[in-house]
């Protein structure tokens, strides 16, 4: 499987997880937005979301340097990562976006 392949399986496991997380077994549909994403790969993403039964208006690729939501998304990715691997200062602060709700984890 080549590189490319696996990252937007893992995309579209990811995506499906938060929509439905989101959703909480309520009728949706979503607008998905990817930063970077290209013209090509938005029709693959489309259509695997589609494929998983998710009820997906549409799927757009957007550059963070010209939306703040993704460069929101960005930072919040880039935060859960160093926490993820270990960086110590985070942990109390990880807790505390967690019992405050502004982050939720998987089965929450």
């Amino acid at each position: 499987m080549t590189r490319k392949l696996y990252y937007l399986g893992c995309v579209l496991r990811a995506l499906n997880q938060a929509v439905r997380l989101a959703a909480g077994g309520q009728p949706y549909r979503a607008t998905v937005l990817i930063d970077g994403l290209g013209k090509n790969e938005r029709h693959r993403v489309a259509a695997g979301l589609r494929q998983q039964q998710l009820s997906v208006d549409k799927v757009r690729g957007l550059r963070d340097e010209s939306d703040a939501f993704i460069r929101l998304a960005d930072a919040m990715a880039g935060f859960v990562r160093d926490w993820i691997e270990g960086e110590a200062d985070l942990e109390n602060l990880y807790r505390a976006a967690v019992e405050l709700g502004v982050i939720r984890e998987a089965g929450q």
